[in-house]
């Protein structure tokens, strides 16, 4: 099942509106919207923060993508942050991989 589908019936399957939804997150309702439509992936803090809220498995959302089959990988914990600290984390997670300077020569 791929991520968008995940993540529609995680919310689906609890009777939650997006709109509620996006407000727990922090987040727009387009922005929810784009993600189960598969326009767009969530950052896998709002992963983590989909499977708090909804009590999932570690490892529920697990997609075999380009995003997560890096061989370097950054972790650390993020549960101090608020939804705002959460989605400012985010911006600048997605500024640096736009910026040229800031990737790796294929």
């Amino acid at each position: 099942m791929e991520l968008s589908q995940k993540l529609k019936n995680a919310r689906i399957s609890r009777k939650i509106t997006q709109k509620t939804l996006s407000e727990k997150l922090g987040i727009s309702r387009a922005t929810l919207s784009q993600w189960e439509s598969g326009k767009s992936v969530p950052s896998i803090l709002f992963l983590r923060e989909y499977q708090r809220l909804f009590d999932l498995e570690k490892g529920y959302f697990d997609t075999e993508t380009k995003e997560n089959t890096a061989s370097d990988t950054l972790s650390f914990d993020i549960s101090s942050l608020n939804p705002l600290g959460r989605h400012e984390l985010e911006k600048f997670y997605n500024s640096l991989i736009k910026r040229k300077e800031y990737l790796k020569k294929p």
